[in-house]
């Protein structure tokens, strides 16, 4: 009997090394040689003082990792499939990471590496590992409340959605398939889409002739006879217009879709040419953005956001 588990990635977010290495693994490392060795649930106890958890909760969960049985959990077995949580949220969404099929428990005797504190772990044949998928993208019954749903508030819990488990999985794997990916922050700090905004409207000339936008005056907020307000439009001397849309994170179909009716709106108000920029830290869905593009004049334009530091010499 195969069952099906929840697992959250780590707390330091480990899933790009168990994609790597093809891995799930489990933490608190000394507690976790009892458990594999089958030491008495006291003696386990014992060694969990001294982490910031119930030493009840982390026994649980290491012999549900290890496939012993004890507590309210059902321990995993090889065979068994792991649907990975992201640890942590990614532009402020729940995601999911990947899905794979477990195999048997194993144990490093050592740290393999120092940022790697894990020394319980199963090796996964990986079903879906092209993530990370926001949870607002799928389904609403693998949201949190519905019939399978995919919420996890621990480190590991089973998952039992309402029907047949194995035919919720391969929805799920497809919905993962279809939805569009998520992209992490290359920084750690907040960043708002104002910022760029400000950047534009203060560099102008930067702003033009980094795009090969023609030299012009350039309108923020720029309201629409429709009433909808563009971002920036740029109003040449010349018969081109450009209109400008910028978005903090990933875009996609619904931002290439919303600057085509924003051109649209341009070319019943104006004559001459109009030409659509796109900007925004990451793209996705390629596929749909071209579709809603269709025969207007838009490109894509990424920008960076990083934080340069110089060291200051003292006379």
């Amino acid at each position: 009997m195969t069952d099906y588990h929840l697992l959250k990635s780590g707390h330091k977010e480990f899933f790009p090394y168990w994609n790597q290495e093809n891995i799930i693994s489990i933490g608190w490392e000394d507690a976790s040689k009892l458990v594999y060795e089958g030491a008495p649930d006291s003696d386990v106890r014992e060694v969990c003082e001294k982490y910031h958890q119930s030493p009840g909760y982390i026994l649980n969960v290491l012999k549900c990792f290890a496939g012993r049985s004890g507590g309210d959990r059902t321990p995993m077995s090889e065979g068994d499939i792991v649907i990975v949580d992201g640890q942590k949220d990614i532009r402020g969404e729940s995601v999911i990471r990947g899905i794979a099929e477990i195999g048997e428990i194993k144990k490093w005797d050592t740290r393999i590496d120092d940022e790697f504190p894990h020394l319980l772990y199963r090796e996964v044949e990986w079903c879906y590992n092209d993530g990370p998928v926001a949870k607002k993208e799928l389904s609403t019954k693998f949201q949190m409340g519905g019939s399978a749903s995919t919420h996890l508030p621990s480190t590991i819990q089973e998952w039992n959605p309402d029907g047949d488990a194995h035919t919720a999985l391969q929805e799920l794997v497809e919905d993962l398939k279809d939805a569009p990916l998520i992209q992490p922050k290359t920084y750690d700090f907040e960043f708002s889409e104002r910022v760029i905004q400000e950047h534009i409207a203060d560099h102008p000339e930067q702003f033009q002739e980094d795009l090969e936008i023609s030299s012009g005056k350039i309108e923020q907020e720029y309201r629409t006879k429709s009433g909808d307000f563009a971002d920036f439009v740029v109003l040449p001397s010349g018969e081109e217009i450009t209109v400008a849309e910028t978005k903090i994170d990933a875009a996609g179909p619904k931002a290439a879709k919303q600057l085509r009716e924003y051109i649209e709106d341009l070319q019943a108000e104006h004559d001459g040419h109009v030409r659509g920029v796109l900007i925004a830290e990451e793209f996705y869905d390629y596929e749909g953005i071209e579709d809603e593009i269709g025969d207007h004049d838009i490109t894509l334009h990424r920008y960076h956001v990083t934080l340069d530091y110089e060291q200051v010499q003292m006379d």
